[in-house]
């Protein structure tokens, strides 16, 4: 936490001194405080600071996927009722961390039933899957979003293709769709 501290006043410094020394230029500089990479940018429209998003490291995909993936796959007793949760709107809620709300559903739709107010996992398959040690191609739309394409093979699926788009929302990298071509 001090690091953190320490690494901003002496970025803000920076930034503010240079700033000046350079009569309202474009500044770029890395702000990695909470984990967050951003280039901030100096304007010279009302002396505002824009923030604008980083690209999506290889890091983040793997971690918002592989978090997804053990949301999906919840702890459950020997009946398959879930211990963490007790509906699908409760794990729908928790989703949202990692996806947009549209996505999240249709896999808690189709791995969850609700029974007497309480949450149960259809036993079954995990779906097709992103898997981090093959290669994949990144289609950059803008900014704020990029889709990974990733074609896989595994002896349950067979071969297949899987597309993963991640929107910034609030500073944040989350899925917003998950397609499966053919």
């Amino acid at each position: 936490m001090l690091r953190k501290s320490i690494i901003l006043l002496v970025v803000s410094v920076l930034l503010y001194s240079l700033y000046h020394l350079h009569d309202r230029k474009l500044l770029a500089a890395s702000n990695y405080l909470e984990g967050k990479n951003h280039v901030f940018i100096y304007g010279d429209i009302q002396n505002k600071v824009t923030m604008y998003p980083i690209e999506l490291s290889h890091d983040e995909i793997y971690h918002i996927m592989n978090s997804f993936m053990n949301m999906l796959v919840q702890e459950t007793d020997e009946d398959y009722k879930v211990v963490h949760f007790g509906s699908k709107e409760e794990l729908l809620k928790e989703f949202e961390k990692l996806s947009s709300r549209d996505v999240a559903a249709q896999f808690v739709d189709y791995y969850y039933y609700e029974e007497a107010d309480n949450l149960y996992l259809v036993p079954t398959e995990t779906p097709p899957w992103f898997m981090e040690k093959n290669e994949y191609d990144i289609v950059k739309s803008d900014q704020k979003q990029v889709k990974i394409v990733q074609g896989n093979h595994s002896v349950f699926f067979g071969d297949y293709t899987i597309e993963i788009t991640f929107s910034n929302i609030n500073s944040n990298w989350k899925i917003t769709d998950i397609a499966y071509p053919t």
